[in-house]
């Protein structure tokens, strides 16, 4: 699938196929992961997935995608301005930190 985009941002997709494999693009940053929850920043916000024996199979995030596996049982969206205002405090913890 080619990477798609408008005014520069790149185009945020979801597919789910039968709750256990998980195809998304649009993928900026793996916040977290494990078995339970995969917590990621996408181009529309922070991503939150939960569910059981999660396993990453691709990840690529300078084209912004990422494969998933395992039980899905939920998906939950936060708004963009939580996700950048995350970052940005990351970045400036990191900038504190090595100064």
């Amino acid at each position: 699938m080619p990477d798609e985009n408008i005014g520069g941002q790149t185009l945020h997709e979801l597919t789910i196929s039968n709750r256990e494999k998980l195809r998304i693009t649009g993928v900026v940053h793996v916040a977290s992961f494990d078995e339970h929850q995969v917590c990621l920043e996408t181009e529309v916000g922070l991503l939150t997935i939960e569910g059981e024996d999660f396993h990453i199979t691709t990840v690529d995030l300078d084209r912004g995608d990422l494969q998933l596996e395992g039980l899905i049982t939920a998906l939950e969206y936060s708004p963009v301005d939580r996700a950048r205002d995350r970052r940005q405090k990351e970045r400036g913890f990191l900038a504190r930190i090595f100064r």
